[in-house]
C-alpha cells in the first residue's frame, strides 16, 4: 500500500510493475539483470483519492498517461530492482502531493493608496530627470 497522507492511500493491488534492462553504469551486470522499474497505475479506477484531486491530477500530468489511461513512472537510478521500485512509488507519492490542495484563486484588487502615491512620485521624479536633460533656451 502506498500511503500519501493519513487520509489518502493507494492499495498495492492497483500498482503494476514491469522490469526491463537498465541503461547506464553497472558493467556486465547491466546486460543480465532487469533492474529498471516501470510503475503503471490506473488513476480513474482508484477509490483512494477524491474526484476533485483526480481531475487536478489528470489535467496536470496528462503527458504521463498512455493510450489506455494508465499513469506511468520509471526509475533506473539504482542498480537494485527493489530500490528502483521504491523510487517509482516515491515519485508517484510526490506527484500526488503536488495536486493534494486546490490552488488558491488570485483575487483582483485595486492598488492601495500608498502604491498610487509611490507611482505618481516616481513619475514626477522621472519627468524632472527628463526635463533637466533638455536644451536650455534663452529668452531676451
Amino acid at each position: 500500500m502506498l500511503v500519501v497522507t493519513d487520509s489518502i492511500s493507494i492499495p498495492a493491488a492497483e500498482l503494476h510493475f514491469q522490469f526491463s534492462r537498465s541503461s547506464g553504469p553497472g558493467g556486465q551486470n547491466v546486460n543480465k539483470v532487469n533492474s529498471k522499474a516501470l510503475l503503471y497505475w490506473h488513476p480513474q479506477a482508484t477509490n483512494g483519492i477524491s474526484e476533485s484531486m483526480l481531475q487536478r491530477f489528470l489535467s496536470k500530468f496528462a503527458n504521463r498517461l498512455n493510450a489506455e489511461g494508465d499513469f506511468f513512472v520509471s526509475s533506473d537510478r539504482f542498480r537494485d530492482r527493489a530500490m528502483n521500485q521504491d523510487d517509482c512509488c516515491h515519485k508517484l507519492r510526490t506527484f500526488l502531493l503536488e495536486v493534494l490542495h486546490e490552488p488558491k484563486v488570485r483575487k483582483k484588487k485595486a492598488p492601495s493608496y500608498s502604491a498610487k502615491k509611490r507611482r505618481k512620485e516616481n513619475k514626477r521624479i522621472r519627468g524632472q530627470t527628463k526635463t533637466s536633460r533638455q536644451r536650455v533656451t534663452r529668452y531676451d
